[in-house]
């Protein structure tokens, strides 16, 4: 009966033997803390996903995975995939010359000449 008794405090979180449950010894205030970046968009009324976004942006990078961008805000891999949803939710059925149609198809001609 004490053994079960000592499972359903352990289970409820009361102490039965004085040690379960104790607070462990206090860190130092800002002991795992990253210093703050400090530049253009650290007092903006966003998002921190918005900044970080920014950031990138302002780097040359994609938005998304952080890989050089081929448009305005994404690599190529993303804008890909940004059209196909815009496609898919505008219910296009027309595919038009834009850019992304004009990388993929030259990154895949020279993925075929790198394989010959």
């Amino acid at each position: 009966m004490a053994v079960a008794a000592h499972g359903r405090a352990r289970q409820t979180g009361i102490a039965v033997d004085g040690n379960y449950m104790k607070k462990g010894p206090k860190k130092k205030p800002g002991a795992y803390t990253r210093k703050k970046i400090i530049d253009e968009f650290t007092d903006l009324e966003i998002s921190r996903q918005q900044k970080w976004q920014l950031r990138r942006a302002k780097e040359g990078r994609c938005v998304i995975c952080g890989e050089p961008k081929v448009t305005a805000w994404h690599c190529l891999k993303h804008a890909i995939a940004n059209r196909e949803w815009a496609r898919k939710y505008s219910g296009s059925k027309r595919r038009n010359n834009t850019l992304t149609y004009r990388l993929a198809s030259e990154v895949k001609g020279k993925a075929a000449k790198k394989r010959k």
